[in-house]
Protein backbone atom coordinates (compact mmCIF):
# COMPACT_ATOMS: atom_id res chain seq x y z
CA UNK A 1 0.00 0.00 0.00
CA UNK A 2 1.53 3.26 -1.06
CA UNK A 3 1.31 6.58 0.76
CA UNK A 4 -1.33 7.87 -1.65
CA UNK A 5 -3.69 5.00 -0.91
CA UNK A 6 -3.33 5.55 2.85
CA UNK A 7 -4.19 9.21 2.39
CA UNK A 8 -7.29 8.36 0.40
CA UNK A 9 -8.42 5.95 3.12
CA UNK A 10 -8.00 8.60 5.81
CA UNK A 11 -9.94 11.07 3.66
CA UNK A 12 -12.80 8.65 3.21
CA UNK A 13 -12.96 7.92 6.95
CA UNK A 14 -12.94 11.67 7.70
CA UNK A 15 -15.73 12.24 5.16
CA UNK A 16 -17.87 9.46 6.65
CA UNK A 17 -17.33 10.85 10.17
CA UNK A 18 -18.29 14.34 8.97
CA UNK A 19 -21.51 13.05 7.39
CA UNK A 20 -22.37 11.13 10.59
CA UNK A 21 -21.76 14.26 12.70
CA UNK A 22 -23.99 16.31 10.39
CA UNK A 23 -26.81 13.78 10.63
CA UNK A 24 -26.44 13.68 14.42
CA UNK A 25 -26.59 17.48 14.64
CA UNK A 26 -29.61 17.62 12.33
CA UNK A 27 -31.48 15.16 14.56
CA UNK A 28 -30.50 17.15 17.67
CA UNK A 29 -31.87 20.28 15.97
CA UNK A 30 -35.23 18.61 15.35
CA UNK A 31 -35.33 17.39 18.96
CA UNK A 32 -34.64 20.95 20.18
CA UNK A 33 -37.52 22.25 18.03
CA UNK A 34 -39.91 19.67 19.47
CA UNK A 35 -38.82 20.57 23.01
CA UNK A 36 -39.31 24.30 22.36
CA UNK A 37 -42.81 24.08 20.88
CA UNK A 38 -44.55 25.51 23.95
CA UNK A 39 -41.98 28.31 24.51
CA UNK A 40 -42.35 31.80 23.02
CA UNK A 41 -41.05 32.21 19.49
CA UNK A 42 -37.49 33.55 19.47
CA UNK A 43 -34.82 34.17 16.89
CA UNK A 44 -33.12 30.86 17.68
CA UNK A 45 -36.41 29.00 17.20
CA UNK A 46 -36.83 30.60 13.77
CA UNK A 47 -33.24 29.72 12.84
CA UNK A 48 -33.82 26.13 13.96
CA UNK A 49 -36.94 25.93 11.80
CA UNK A 50 -34.97 27.25 8.83
CA UNK A 51 -32.32 24.66 9.71
CA UNK A 52 -34.83 21.88 9.08
CA UNK A 53 -34.96 22.96 5.43
CA UNK A 54 -31.29 23.96 5.16
CA UNK A 55 -29.59 20.85 6.56
CA UNK A 56 -26.06 22.30 7.02
CA UNK A 57 -27.45 25.12 9.16
CA UNK A 58 -29.56 22.67 11.13
CA UNK A 59 -26.64 20.38 11.81
CA UNK A 60 -24.47 23.25 13.07
CA UNK A 61 -27.25 24.60 15.29
CA UNK A 62 -27.95 21.11 16.62
CA UNK A 63 -24.38 20.40 17.62
CA UNK A 64 -23.20 23.77 18.89
CA UNK A 65 -26.29 25.60 20.16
Amino acid sequence: MSGFEKGVGVGIIFYIMLICAMIYGYVLNIIAIVNAIDLPISGMFILRCVGVVAAPLGSILGIFF
